[in-house]
């Protein structure tokens, strides 16, 4: 069983079990993770900090900021992979799901990078950095809204995908009325 200690962590002073929280990390998104780490302390610096990764590292899409935070991200895999965790899938990926066990960590990176990608400004205009409920508004607002095609397409995808997962009466259900909406368009383009 690992002893306790007690150190400071983004200056709070906390006790634990000897583990991540004790490690000395070279990459700042891995000291980051360690501060979501130890539960959600300086939560709001945490999130100040991700996003001036995406600042400092001049990221402007998703992609780049994730390449950004990936260094310190594999700090903390391997660091955890030599501690005996489970990180690696049996073909070597990384489990990139095991960077951190606090899910704001993971949902923080989401954030930010969908905010890149909807080219939605991270700042204000004072350059205070937005909240991370501000910047969800935000994205939310940039993203078009998709056209019914869009919209079909992507229920065909979904239909198609859980329809051989059905039941074979409701297999035939719904082959019967896909048949009769073909016949109703097939007889619409003879008529025309």
């Amino acid at each position: 069983m690992n002893p306790i200690v007690t150190s400071t962590i983004h200056g709070h002073t906390v006790g634990h079990a000897a583990s991540i929280l004790t490690e000395t990390f070279t990459n700042v998104v891995a000291d980051i993770v360690v501060g979501y780490e130890a539960e959600k302390i300086s939560g709001e610096d945490n999130y100040k900090r991700m996003v001036n990764i995406a600042l400092d590292t001049g990221a402007y899409d998703k992609a780049s900021y994730f390449n950004a935070l990936l260094p310190g991200e594999l700090e903390i895999l391997e660091y955890r992979k030599a501690q005996g965790e489970n990180v690696q899938t049996k073909s070597g990926k990384w489990k990139m799901s095991k960077v951190c066990s606090n899910s704001t960590y993971s949902s923080t990176k989401a954030v930010v990078g969908g905010a890149l990608e909807a080219g939605v400004d991270l700042v204000d205009a004072d350059g205070s950095i937005k909240g991370k409920s501000q910047l969800e508004k935000e994205t939310k607002e940039a993203k078009p809204e998709k056209s019914a095609d869009e919209k079909l397409a992507t229920a065909y995808a979904t239909f198609i995908n859980i329809y051989g997962k059905c039941t074979e009466n409701t297999q035939r259900e719904y082959a019967s009325l896909l048949k009769e909406l073909a016949e109703g368009v097939l007889n619409q383009d003879a008529a025309a």
